[in-house]
C-alpha cells in the first residue's frame, strides 16, 4: 500500500487496470484501461562498456526503413552504464517471439552493427521482454 497526496503511475495501461485506486479512478478512465489491448512488442537492452555511438556524434536512436517495428535508443543512465534499448513490434516481434536466446541476440546485434558500427557486436549483456 503506498499513500500519497499525488502519484504518478509509469506502468503500461493493461497493469494500471489491476492496480486498485483509493479513491476510484474516474469512471471513462477505468474503463479506457480496462479496454486497453496491448499489440506485440519485445523490448530488448543490450549493455555496452561505454556509449560508443557518442564518440562519432551519433544520438543512439535507429529506425530501419527496412524492417518496420523496429527501433533502438540510447538508454545510458551515464558515460559508465552505456546501454541502448531496441524494440521490435508488430509482425517482427511475431517472428522473434519464435527465436531462442542465441538467434534473438544474433539478429539485434547484426541490425546494431549495421546501424553504428562493428563495435555494436561488443555488447556486455543483452536481456529481453517479450509482451507477445
Amino acid at each position: 500500500v503506498i499513500e500519497a497526496r499525488a502519484v504518478l503511475v509509469a506502468v503500461p495501461p493493461a497493469t494500471a487496470a489491476k492496480l486498485d485506486f483509493t479513491p476510484v479512478l474516474p469512471a471513462a478512465l477505468d474503463r479506457a484501461l480496462g479496454a486497453w489491448e496491448s499489440g506485440a512488442v519485445i523490448k530488448i537492452l543490450v549493455r555496452y562498456p561505454r556509449p560508443f555511438w557518442r564518440e562519432r556524434d551519433l544520438s543512439g536512436m535507429v529506425m530501419w526503413r527496412d524492417l518496420p517495428g523496429l527501433f533502438a535508443c540510447d538508454a545510458s543512465k551515464d558515460p559508465d552504464h552505456a546501454a541502448l534499448v531496441v524494440f521490435a513490434g508488430g509482425p517482427l516481434a511475431l517472428r522473434w517471439h519464435e527465436l531462442g536466446e542465441a538467434d534473438l541476440r544474433a539478429q539485434v546485434t547484426m541490425r546494431l552493427v549495421e546501424a553504428l558500427g562493428p563495435e555494436a557486436a561488443d555488447s556486455l549483456d543483452f536481456s529481453r521482454r517479450d509482451w507477445t
